[in-house]
């Protein structure tokens, strides 16, 4: 089961992260979001061995934003495995607000 109330208050933690407006706290912003981004679609029953593989079993019918995620996606793989990668603030707000629109898309955000 989807718990919107659950799935809203880690969002909020998120979010604070990115209030700071200090690079490593909104590059840790975007890695939890995708985190929680690829657990809802698990809940959601997505198959795969990885948020890749959930990823391409989406169509823009189904998640308007899905290319949206992709980039956000992208952007986090960068952060995760390239210690030197930096990505501005402003960037870094787009990769968030792809995933909080998806989230609103899918109603788990009101």
């Amino acid at each position: 089961p989807i718990r919107k109330d659950e799935f809203a208050a880690r969002w909020a933690k998120i979010k604070e992260r990115m209030a700071k407006m200090n690079e490593a706290e909104y590059k840790i912003a975007i890695i939890e979001a995708d985190k929680l981004f690829d657990e809802l679609l698990r809940r959601m029953m997505y198959r795969g061995k990885d948020m890749g593989e959930r990823l391409e079993q989406i169509t823009p019918d189904q998640l308007s934003s899905i290319n949206a995620i992709w980039e956000s996606h992208k952007a986090r793989n960068m952060l995760s495995h390239d210690i030197s990668y930096q990505i501005s603030f402003s960037n870094a707000e787009r990769m968030i607000q792809n995933y909080e629109d998806a989230f609103r898309e899918l109603e788990i955000l009101d």
